[in-house]
């Protein structure tokens, strides 16, 4: 089952039909520009436990960075939250204000993780500025949501602290850590987001397979496509749009707790065991 249910994940990701106005070969620039292209993340927060960062964490690192200021000039706000002791119900120990929670941008489409090591590379053509390249930006707003996380416990303020996959939350607090991620989830809307090789690995997937159709397509130059006029590499500044669908096709499964909450796409080994015992139970 889980084969098919990734299947079916990766199908939902990567679909599209043909349509002459958005087809990237039907599009394709007849003589190639000179175009920016930003590929890899400035800073990566999908290659490494979250966890690990002490001090002020990442939230502040993000929300100052590019993604996390892309989507607030495009009117997201980074969420906050608090959630009372009284919530629980055993309240945690050696705590004496709200728990807060707080939430970091996070790259749909992760840039180190996922897109440098896709075969879609080969049509996007190199990081930076190069003749050919399409102006895509990893660090687009359309390609970033807040997802909540243990940003904010960093024992300062009367915060508890984390630790590695939140064992140091267990012992201090006597409270399971998912008791925490589960009320962050309802708290934010979002999913919980920490280390995530899974979601990383079913985005790689997605773009390699959209890269396998455009192989295809590229062979045959679609019908309804003219021929190339050089053996350039073509510039498909549609590619563009594909990438943010499949961004916007993410973010639903990451937003908006419901059973559109997929358990082959996840942020956190907490947010799939919220799938799993509060959506698909």
């Amino acid at each position: 089952m889980t084969q098919i249910g990734e299947a079916i994940s990766l199908s939902k990701l990567s679909h599209e039909d043909h349509d002459e106005n958005t087809c990237a070969f039907c599009n394709a620039t007849p003589e190639p520009t000179t175009e920016e292209n930003t590929l890899v993340d400035d800073f990566d927060e999908d290659s490494h436990e979250v966890s690990g960062v002490d001090e002020e964490g990442l939230a502040n690192k993000n929300s100052s960075g590019k993604l996390g200021g892309a989507l607030i000039a495009a009117g997201y706000e980074q969420i906050f939250a608090e959630i009372d002791l009284s919530e629980f119900s055993t309240p945690p120990q050696n705590c004496s204000v709200p728990l807060k929670v707080s939430t970091a941008a996070h790259h749909l489409i992760p840039g180190n993780a996922s897109l440098k090591n896709s075969d879609i590379m080969e049509f996007l053509h190199t990081d930076g500025m190069a003749k050919g390249n399409i102006g895509y930006n990893v660090n687009n707003y359309e390609n970033g949501v807040w997802l909540a996380g243990n940003y904010a416990l960093r024992g300062k303020g009367g915060m508890p602290k984390w630790g590695k996959e939140g064992k140091t939350f267990r012992s201090d607090t006597k409270l399971e850590p998912y008791e925490y991620a589960k009320r962050a989830i309802e708290k934010t809307q979002t999913q919980f987001h920490d280390a995530h090789k899974s979601y990383s690995d079913t985005l790689l997937k997605a773009l390699d397979l959209i890269a396998e159709k455009y192989e295809t397509t590229q062979d045959v130059w679609c019908t309804e496509a003219s021929a190339p006029k050089s053996d350039s590499k073509p510039q498909l500044p549609m590619l563009v749009m594909r990438l943010n669908t499949i961004s916007r096709r993410a973010k639903s499964k990451l937003e908006n707790p419901s059973k559109l909450w997929n358990e082959n796409i996840y942020t956190s080994a907490f947010s799939l065991k919220y799938i799993r015992e509060e959506l698909n139970s």
